[in-house]
């Protein structure tokens, strides 16, 4: 994996969220000013999710009708939330689409839905909802601008957490719209592989994004099922603006 700046090296003890000094036990940093936990592992995490995840956790919900149920009725709770913040002449980039069925689901209240995923599945759910789709990494893509950035439950799986956010700050013209998973400390005290790099707290989410304003925040129930922290971001600094 190549070398990037903004990825923690042993000597590095600063809190990529709020850029305070964080304890550092092993491969582990957390933060006590704002609660945020990074874990630095020594796996190419872009091969993983494009070789190995999706093989580990499948798409199981169209064979198991307890999961979809579940699963449809919170992709319609997001959508019904994102209503407010989606008009009809946006252009709208779903980050780590998964199955497709958010961005199916807003297909029809937007002008354009592109997705982006490391799972090659993305090039047949963009097919089949007859939508735009890089089969990438956010960092792949070109500086295409969008109305709308969407992200659920994604961001936690991201390294260059910074990188990300400057990505965005090229590519995303009015609002950010994210959701995590309410932290459970899983990268912290999992010996095993967890494809966690940082656990959030809602205020290290803020804290990384604290050129942008806060338009909304609340807890809802996550994409994959659980309990998520919504927040959506609008960009004050984009270019374009």
């Amino acid at each position: 994996m190549p070398t990037n700046p903004h990825v923690k090296t042993e000597s590095d003890m600063s809190c990529l969220c709020c850029g305070e000094i964080c304890n550092q036990q092993g491969n582990h940093y957390s933060c006590s000013n704002c609660d945020h936990l990074y874990k630095k592992w020594d796996k190419d995490l872009d091969q993983y999710y494009k070789k190995d995840f999706r093989r580990q956790k499948p798409f199981k919900i169209d064979k198991n009708k307890q999961q979809k149920t579940i699963r449809l009725r919170c992709v319609k709770k997001l959508s019904d939330i994102l209503q407010k913040w989606l008009t009809e002449s946006d252009k709208v980039l779903e980050i780590g689409c998964g199955d497709g069925l958010l961005a199916e689901s807003i297909y029809n209240k937007v002008s354009n839905v592109s997705i982006c995923d490391l799972d090659k599945s993305v090039i047949k759910i963009g097919e089949d909802i007859s939508c735009k789709s890089y089969c990438s990494s956010i960092f792949d893509l070109d500086d295409t601008k969008y109305d709308v950035c969407l992200a659920f439950d994604l961001i936690e799986h991201i390294d260059d957490i910074i990188a990300f956010r400057e990505k965005l700050n090229i590519i995303c013209i009015k609002y950010f719209i994210v959701s995590i998973p309410h932290p459970n400390r899983r990268v912290q005290y999992s010996k095993k592989f967890v494809p966690h790099v940082q656990e959030f707290s809602k205020k290290s989410l803020v804290k990384l994004f604290d050129r942008w304003e806060v338009k909304e925040k609340q807890d809802v129930s996550g994409i994959a099922g659980g309990l998520s922290y919504f927040v959506v971001f609008e960009n004050k600094s984009c270019p374009l603006k």
